[in-house]
């Protein structure tokens, strides 16, 4: 520190600081000094096993935002500072401790083989009475880019003139206070050297104690040198102790430790990565590394996490260890999560049971009812409720909810895919018409010689088509006359015949010759001679007429 003119420049407003760095002959090879209007207090500079870097601490008073402080302005009293510098000279960064009110001032920096920065600070009231119960010693842990890895109170009710820290073999570092004022034992009294050192696994600091990982860690290595290289306890178990060398147990069933969990239910959690700046740290009392599972929702022993209950299944109970069982037949939970047993809400992923489809218990997605089948009720159980198509009609694909009319030119009987199946054309002899379940046979006095056909053809004149399922007419008979659709020729009357077939009309029959009677009707030729004695004219019924 200077007052007045150092190194070209003078001191703005009171003291400032200056660092100087020298080759091995002790040539000058740079400086720098920084400075506000307000005092600059240097309590030391430490350097890098490199030399690439070099750390200056203490303390500053500015009320006003300064370039040199990176535009950080004192929070009501005295802040410590630490600047990194490079060994150009050129500053990197500058870090400034939370005073906000009180006395703060950086005393001691060391360094560690990974780069990491460890601090001694002094927090102190602005009170004339130096053993309030505000006055504090921390040790900070910073990385090279000064974020902030823990803070812990090394002791409180003291206020050292001077306190330092080193870094040592093993990863171990001590702290060192001189010339404190004791405030515990005797407000007044001063004593000398007071080292405060880690163990394996390191807490906090205390007078030649003892420090193990806090509950919520564990370490199964040894040449710790502070907390943060305890180990949170592991996700899923637990951590209920201090000093552990491996986890307590697994998280008991029903609850979730997330990592860093202090008991079996996850509700109090390992404090490390907070900034306490009170003796006790009691409102950290109610963080949490998990907690109970809760509905919809299992936690066997052990678990990390909540587990969302798996489709298909329902979890109706907080601090459920598996699901409570099978979402109920005719409803489907094919979401996770799922907290009742018939959900009755329709969504595409959980519901009643739609039409076309069956939900047997714990059924993810509704199966859809086969081709050929269908239903139109909703929460069916199997796929037996799945009626099989009815006869006329075809259920053409999956989910059917109404039965399709066969086409025309076809039959359908049960179970039908298709409007139009190859297998059943409608045959020759027959018709099929909408909706048909099976093929018509053609009536008498019609025939059918085409296949695919909704209809029958009349039988034609001059023919006749006597029976059913005709695909071709019959001639009429000799002696007989067929009309248009005849289904049984009708015969010639008596008094005439017809020697020939395929009349059409009774007029086309010829009436029976001149001396021959044709006594009985359909007659291919006459029934005789006329009597002797008597006379038998064209169309004669009797042989005795005249």
């Amino acid at each position: 520190m200077y007052e007045g003119e150092f190194a070209g420049r003078y001191a703005e407003g009171g003291w400032d600081g200056f660092l100087l760095r020298f080759d091995g002959g002790g040539v000058l090879l740079w400086n720098t000094v920084f400075g506000s209007v307000s005092d600059e207090f240097v309590r030391g500079v430490t350097v890098d096993d490199a030399g690439q870097f070099a750390y200056v601490y203490g303390s500053f008073g500015s009320m006003y935002q300064s370039v040199l402080f990176d535009g950080y302005i004192s929070s009501g009293g005295i802040d410590g500072f630490l600047m990194k510098f490079r060994n150009d000279g050129l500053k990197n960064w500058t870090y400034v401790l939370d005073g906000i009110g009180y006395t703060s001032r950086i005393d001691g920096c060391a360094i560690d083989e990974d780069g990491s920065l460890y601090l001694s600070a002094f927090y102190a009231s602005n009170s004339s009475d130096n053993c309030s119960q505000i006055n504090s010693l921390y040790v900070i842990k910073l990385s090279e880019e000064k974020s902030l890895f823990w803070k812990r109170l090394a002791s409180t009710n003291i206020f050292p003139n001077f306190t330092a820290i080193a870094y040592g073999m093993n990863r171990s570092f001590s702290l060192f206070s001189v010339q404190a004022q004791n405030c515990i034992n005797n407000p007044r009294s001063f004593f000398g050297l007071v080292v405060y050192e880690t163990s394996p696994s390191c807490n906090s600091l205390t007078i030649g104690g003892s420090f193990l990982c806090p509950p919520g860690t564990f370490s199964n290595n040894y040449g710790l040198t502070n907390v943060s290289y305890c180990r949170s306890c592991e996700p899923g178990m637990y951590c209920n102790t201090d000093g552990l060398s491996k986890p307590t147990g697994y998280c008991s069933g029903g609850f979730f430790c997330k990592g860093g969990s202090k008991d079996a239910t996850g509700s109090s959690c390992d404090e490390r990565s907070l900034v306490c700046n009170e003796v006790t740290c009691s409102h950290l009392d109610s963080l949490s590394c998990g907690g109970e599972c809760e509905k919809g929702f299992f936690c066997p022993s052990g678990s990390s996490s909540p587990l969302l209950c798996p489709a298909g299944k329902y979890c109706a109970y907080a601090r459920a260890t598996f699901p409570t069982g099978n979402c109920s037949a005719g409803y489907y939970c094919g979401a996770l999560g799922n907290d009742v047993f018939q959900p009755s809400h329709y969504n595409q992923s959980t519901g009643i049971c739609p039409p076309g489809t069956y939900c047997p218990s714990g059924t993810i997605f509704p199966i859809p009812c086969p081709p050929g089948t269908f239903s139109n009720s909703s929460q069916n159980v199997q796929q037996e409720q799945c009626l099989l198509c009815p006869p006329g009609h075809f259920c053409p694909s999956q989910r059917t909810i109404v039965p399709q009319q066969c086409e025309q030119g076809y039959y359908c009987p049960k179970g039908m895919i298709q409007a139009n199946p190859p297998s059943n054309i409608c045959p020759k002899g027959a018709y099929c018409k909408p909706g048909s379940s099976h093929p018509m046979p053609c009536p008498s006095g019609e025939y059918n010689d085409k296949l695919q056909q909704s209809d029958c053809r009349s039988c034609p004149p001059r023919l006749t088509c006597p029976f059913q399922n005709m695909t071709t007419p019959n001639d009429c008979p000799a002696g007989h006359y067929c009309p248009q659709n005849n289904s049984s020729p009708i015969p010639c009357p008596k008094g005439s015949l017809s020697a020939t077939q395929n009349l059409a009309s009774e007029d086309e029959c010829t009436a029976c010759p001149p001396g021959k009677y044709c006594g009985t009707s359909g007659l291919q030729s006459p029934t005789g001679d006329c009597f002797a004695g008597h006379m038998c004219l064209q169309g004669a019924i009797y042989p005795n007429e005249t």
